[in-house]
């Protein structure tokens, strides 16, 4: 209820904002391809500097490429199989080019 002269206080329960919505941001995660493809794939990357894997794993994971190169050379410093991981994922990553 409200007195005379004012304005009542919005409703919130029966109404959804989504704020910075763009109905062309597919389900992809690429723009004007809304409805286009069901899903995401891993592919090694056109911008690539060795195999294109760091940049594949970052277009999928929708960062950028530098900040997966990095993280990359610094796990490189622990133990484990890493440059081991790289290759597999070189070898088993279909190519985004073809």
């Amino acid at each position: 209820m409200s007195t005379p002269g004012t304005t009542p206080a919005p409703r919130h329960d029966d109404e959804v904002t989504v704020m910075n919505y763009d109905p062309t941001y597919g389900s992809t995660g690429t723009y004007g391809s809304a409805g286009t493809s069901g899903s995401k794939r891993l592919l090694r990357s056109e911008d690539r500097w060795l195999g294109g894997v760091a940049g594949g794993v970052a277009d999928y994971f929708d960062i950028d490429p530098l900040l997966v190169r990095v993280l990359f050379i610094a796990s490189c410093l622990l133990p484990g199989p890493q440059v081991l991981l790289y290759l597999i994922l070189w070898f088993v990553m279909p190519d985004g080019r073809a």
